[in-house]
């Protein structure tokens, strides 16, 4: 193996066991918001004894204000000309096709998924790709 591959490994096994509680956590706080909120221990032995085990899940009301909040005011791509040869009118173009393809690639639907992650698990993320329609629409 090369020092760089090598390296590189190295790199992923240190960054792997540094995140790996912080992911943890993330997994418990997912489970938590969609209602698995007793512990392991305590929900069994509420079954053996036949008790319920009531959730009343009141965390998802307020991830809710905050998702409806930031749905009402999304952050958006604004292209401002900077530089002796932009020019306003390039901006606004540039703006209309970044709204374009927003709209055609549901990027909605991401930004709202990645925030609502974000807010539960404490990180959340979309990636974007370049899927052209024909191969001379490049």
């Amino acid at each position: 193996m090369a020092a760089d591959a090598k390296d590189a490994v190295e790199f992923l096994r240190l960054a792997n066991d540094a995140d790996t509680q912080n992911r943890i956590e993330a997994l418990e706080d997912l489970r938590f918001r969609f209602g698995d909120q007793w512990p392991v221990t305590i929900q069994q032995s509420r079954m053996l004894e036949a008790r319920p085990a009531l959730t009343i899940n009141e965390t998802d009301a307020f991830i809710r204000k905050i998702e409806n909040s930031q749905r009402q005011q999304r952050p958006r791509m604004n292209p401002h000309p900077v530089g002796s040869k932009a020019s306003i009118q390039v901006a606004k173009v540039l703006k209309g096709l970044c709204r374009h393809i927003e709209v055609n690639s549901d990027a909605d639907n991401a930004y709202d998924l990645a925030f609502s992650f974000a807010i539960t698990m404490g990180f959340g993320y979309f990636r974007m790709r370049t899927d052209y329609v024909r191969e001379d629409s490049r």
